[in-house]
């Protein structure tokens, strides 16, 4: 008994010190081997889920006004009624960051085009994108999340995070914790000791990633999602929608990338193994979405080509520091783009 009072003891001056000193630290998910969101970051904007590996908090604002925050659904932008209004028009923006943005968002500006024309019906736009997301995630949200919101149109773009690198498991080989576990998690979660271990425990983690090195015999080019997966993943989103009477935009990916001027950051992360390998990449993956859109007749909204064409360079940072997520600039750009398309349905 006295050794157990001993541990009481210990266990609450421990909790009651760190609580006065303002520790805080949560964690993500154990099971997360991504590259991004890293546990650090993971704890801010996202909360672990047992089928889509994370979220969006809830309600969670941004720092600055002028930022659109996470309403009480999880996706960016103002509150919703998950049952559409009759006399609606519901869009729904599937993606990663590309499409959650950075300042404003595509979706944001799309909102403002329709907004400002003169449609029969009132279209709404809803930001499904969530930074991370790989077209694996994006499919299960639309399984489990997205059919539900009575969409009439989703637009797809995908393929940043399908082509980086693994931490060792693909997104098909993540285990999730199950619903029990996350709870037990959470409640556990409110004890600062708590999250001192698992601050260590995450230091720890972060260091191995850094210098992961796969089993020998394993492959050096493992993605999160293969190509092949990436074509199947996009394929039967395609088959949902058209099951449940949705059109369906197709879009490629816009790039910044720049031959011999990759970021440095995304070797150092292990992102990609070889700089000059990932023009070609991410091209093979664009392609994937065009060949598809032809095999299956879904209109195609072709990003790269319109952001060549229109030269590239005037929609990305330094191409040293930024190649995935345009300038408010090109994020213009595929409003005006989608809002053309949306218009000629």
């Amino acid at each position: 008994m006295v050794a157990l009072g001993s541990v009481v003891i210990f266990f609450s001056l421990a909790e009651l010190i760190l609580r006065v000193g303002g520790f805080q630290f949560h964690s993500g998910p154990t099971y997360m081997n991504f590259g991004f969101p890293d546990p650090n970051t993971l704890h801010r904007i996202f909360k672990p889920d047992p089928v889509l590996f994370w979220t969006l908090v809830p309600g969670f604002n941004f720092p600055g006004a002028e930022i659109e925050g996470v309403n009480s659904l999880g996706f960016r932008g103002k509150e919703f009624s998950v049952k559409k209004r009759e006399d609606n028009i519901r869009v729904i923006c599937m993606g990663c960051s590309v499409t959650f943005g950075e300042v404003n968002s595509y979706p944001q500006k799309l909102q403002e085009l329709l907004n400002s024309s003169e449609f029969d019906r009132k279209i709404e736009v809803i930001n499904a994108g969530i930074p991370g997301y790989s077209s694996f995630q994006g499919l299960r949200l639309l399984k489990t999340r997205l059919l539900d919101l009575e969409p009439d149109l989703i637009t797809v773009l995908y393929g940043w995070n399908d082509h980086w690198l693994t931490r060792g498991y693909s997104d098909m080989e993540q285990r999730p914790l199950g619903e029990d576990i996350v709870e037990i998690k959470n409640f556990l979660d409110r004890f600062r000791f708590y999250q001192l271990l698992n601050s260590i425990q995450n230091s720890i983690k972060i260091e191995l990633n850094f210098r992961y090195q796969r089993p020998s015999g394993e492959s050096d080019t493992k993605y999160r999602v293969d190509l092949g997966d990436y074509r199947e993943n996009l394929k039967e989103i395609i088959s949902l929608s058209r099951e449940n009477g949705v059109k369906i935009f197709l879009l490629t990916s816009p790039s910044g990338a720049v031959k011999g001027k990759i970021p440095k950051y995304l070797t150092e992360m292990r992102f990609v193994n070889d700089p000059e390998e990932l023009i070609p990449l991410h091209q093979s993956y664009n392609q994937v979405v065009r060949e598809l859109a032809g095999d299956e007749g879904v209109p195609l909204i072709d990003l790269t080509n319109i952001f060549e064409e229109k030269d590239k360079g005037r929609f990305f940072d330094d191409p040293e520091v930024e190649i995935i997520h345009p300038k408010e600039n090109g994020y213009q750009l595929i409003a005006q783009e989608l809002y053309l398309a949306i218009k000629g349905q």
